[in-house]
């Protein structure tokens, strides 16, 4: 999977960042890829993770499930208030790139039926 790897929308596969999909834009001098929560002329904040901890290959039922988890925390959050600013806007980029995708490939697969 590894050979996988391109700019882009990223799945991570471990770490502390295990399951967030993000957009992988650059990396830094340690080789550690620089990941924001949606492309990065809408982001500023920005995590790093390993090579080995991510894969361009995403399958559309972990953009589904993602969007679901996403969803799921930002409700839970409009009750306790207990995510910071800055987090609620780092799901709600990766909400928004989640939602693209999924967008994208109902689009194309639509597409392909007509065609």
């Amino acid at each position: 999977m590894k050979d996988d790897l391109n700019y882009g929308p990223i799945l991570i596969t471990k770490g502390p960042y295990k399951g967030k999909i993000g957009y992988f834009d650059d990396a830094d001098l340690d080789g550690k890829l620089i990941v924001y929560p949606n492309i990065s002329i809408h982001c500023t904040a920005y995590y790093k993770v390993s090579k080995s901890d991510a894969t361009s290959v995403i399958p559309t039922k972990c953009l589904a499930d993602r969007w679901a988890e996403i969803d799921q925390k930002l409700y839970e959050n409009c009750a306790t208030e207990n995510l910071q600013p800055e987090e609620e806007i780092a799901l709600l980029h990766e909400r928004i790139l989640c939602s693209d995708m999924l967008t994208e490939r109902h689009l194309h697969s639509m597409q392909k039926f007509q065609d």
